[in-house]
């Protein structure tokens, strides 16, 4: 009996032959044929590379020939020494596969199975440079002109700001735009030697004095409440808040506290230092609430067990997409409770971009992404979306809204929209983190 369309793969015999095959049928009977679910991001777009390397270099992940999930079939192409055949289907969700073209009873033609184990291996291949440098040069090529900080005229003379994870990347550029434009700029970092590093850099290259260092972790809740009782304890006013800071590529742990380490990182923490400066901010109105998020919101998942690790996400990825789509509808809730207060909520995309941020993956990940880092933002790049929001007129009375990478206006997807998730996420935060009465 044929496999319901559904749940059939694309099979290439070896011999020109293509039929369907069930997803739990053992495929090892034919170790020439290599099958991909629709997850493979060659054959979804060039905007979801994250999904190939993790694939690299997760120990998890099952034999490429008993696949179930998202993986890639393009490695054949670079062990099969026959000629290869490429069967593409025409809907976004048809399977395709490679076949080596010499055929099962030529040994020189098969492609022995291969487990995730085996995997980086194959990244010796001359071909996956090829393959980074296409890849890269697609991304540069799909990049849109971005609004220029440069020619923004802005002075935030007499402002204060503060920026997260101001460091290193994207922060620390943030911050060398507001100190720029003379705002006292304060440096929220989890390391006291290079937040002090960051710090002498921005106060030489900018000639601004008002360069200052606080130490937060924001995976920790008693840091984050230190942070926020330090500012306002010494600061008497906050015009712009800026959540940069941000992990990904971490194992699944929890932190003292009971949260899952990325998540209170990402999220969690941002959260409540937001909502402990809020009287603050008020006071201080116009002000503004900036929050990096990422394209990758759309991937992710609004669960609120993954705050405490009663359910975990199936991989670094998902975990860093979820925050992500976590970071977005905290940000829509907040501008509505924010309405006539004078204090904006936006979030935004930075785009694909060369940071540090890549740093807890394996050196397979980081050696790809090396390659394809010509043809990618750089942070200073990266930071034009951070910075627009935070400083440009054109934002001035917007709120709720999320900002693409190149500074454009545009929806985020289906479940950032969703109110209600919204709000439930919002009121489990809320109790996670004390704030609730």
């Amino acid at each position: 009996m044929e496999p319901p369309v559904e749940s059939a793969l694309l099979e290439w015999s070896g011999q020109g032959a293509l039929t369907p095959c069930s997803l739990g049928e053992p495929l090892q009977q034919a170790p020439d044929t290599w099958v991909s679910s629709p997850g493979c991001p060659l054959g979804r777009g060039v905007l979801s590379p994250l999904s190939l390397l993790i694939l690299l270099s997760c120990p998890h992940c099952p034999s490429l020939l008993r696949v179930r999930g998202p993986s890639c079939c393009c490695l054949p192409l670079l062990c099969a020494p026959a000629a290869v055949e490429l069967l593409l289907g025409d809907q976004e969700g048809t399977a395709w596969c490679h076949g080596c073209g010499a055929g099962p009873t030529s040994s020189a033609g098969l492609c022995p199975p291969a487990t995730a184990m085996e995997l980086p291996s194959f990244c010796s291949h001359p071909l996956w440079f090829v393959l980074a440098l296409l890849l890269g040069m697609l991304l540069w090529a799909t990049r849109r002109r971005a609004w220029d900080p440069r020619k923004c005229p802005t002075d935030l003379t007499g402002k204060t700001v503060i920026v997260t994870g101001a460091n290193s990347g994207i922060g620390k550029c943030v911050a060398m735009d507001l100190a720029r434009r003379n705002a006292r700029t304060i440096l929220a970092c989890r390391s006291r030697e290079r937040g002090q590093a960051a710090a002498e850099e921005i106060r030489a290259a900018t000639g601004n004095p008002n360069v200052v260092l606080r130490l937060l972790d924001s995976s920790s809740l008693a840091s984050v409440r230190a942070f926020a009782r330090e500012v306002l304890r010494e600061e008497k006013r906050l015009d712009v808040l800026v959540n940069n800071a941000g992990v990904t590529g971490l194992p699944f742990a929890l932190t003292p506290e009971g949260l899952e380490r990325t998540f209170a990182t990402n999220y969690l923490g941002p959260f409540l230092l937001t909502n402990l400066l809020l009287d603050l901010m008020k006071a201080s109105a116009p002000a503004r609430i900036v929050t990096v998020s990422s394209f990758r919101h759309s991937a992710g998942t609004a669960d609120c067990r993954f705050l405490t690790g009663r359910a975990r996400p199936n991989s670094f990825d998902h975990i860093y997409n979820s925050t992500k789509l976590m970071n977005v509808l905290h940000t829509a809730e907040m501008a509505q409770r924010l309405q006539g207060t004078g204090v904006t909520a936006n979030s935004l995309n930075p785009g694909v971009v060369s940071t540090g941020i890549m740093r807890n993956f394996s050196l397979v990940v980081r050696g790809l992404f090396f390659l394809i880092s010509p043809f990618i933002k750089s942070a200073e790049q990266g930071a034009v979306s951070t910075i627009y929001c935070a400083v440009s007129e054109e934002v001035s009375g917007i709120s709720g809204k999320y900002f693409d990478s190149d500074c454009s206006l545009t929806l985020p997807s289906a479940a950032a929209r969703d109110a209600g998730l919204a709000r439930k996420l919002w009121e489990e935060s809320e109790r996670l983190t004390g704030l609730s009465s």
